[in-house]
């Protein structure tokens, strides 16, 4: 998969929505969901590039119209701390999708899914269960 600078921007903003309050291993985990969808590349996750996968209506709730974080992640920019460790966070797991991991490992196993521990139960769940618990993330593989 080629990425670039759009698809970058998009991850790391992604990641910056979903988990700017996680950890280090959090924020590779949604990372790592959301270059795993990328490589399925399907339809109903935004196709095969990255900020495909991140705009897909509906997959990450910090895109969604009506989310109130919305104008918070539009108007991050390079020189907060957080965001900068989104970026980085995304330009390893491009890195090592592209080439030598450098042992870097996906914490969320394979993971397609998440949701956060606590919220109510998405429909897509079903009875499987998580594969990673990192933070107040699920994470689920093995759901089309």
């Amino acid at each position: 998969m080629q990425a670039d600078f759009m698809d970058l921007e998009f991850m790391s903003r992604t990641i910056w929505g979903e988990a700017r309050g996680e950890g280090t291993r959090g924020k590779y985990a949604v990372a790592y969901v959301i270059m795993n969808r990328a490589r399925a590349n399907r339809k109903h996750y935004g196709g095969g590039t990255l900020k495909g996968v991140c705009l897909k209506p509906w997959q990450f709730s910090c895109w969604n119209k009506n989310d109130p974080n919305l104008p918070k992640l539009k108007a991050v920019e390079l020189g907060d701390p957080v965001f900068n460790e989104c970026v980085k966070t995304a330009l390893d797991v491009m890195q090592a999708a592209s080439g030598p991991n450098y042992g870097l490992v996906d914490p969320s196993q394979g993971a397609t899914h998440y949701y956060v521990n606590g919220s109510p139960t998405p429909a897509w769940r079903g009875a499987h269960k998580p594969c990673a618990i990192i933070g107040r993330h699920l994470f689920f593989k093995g759901i089309d």
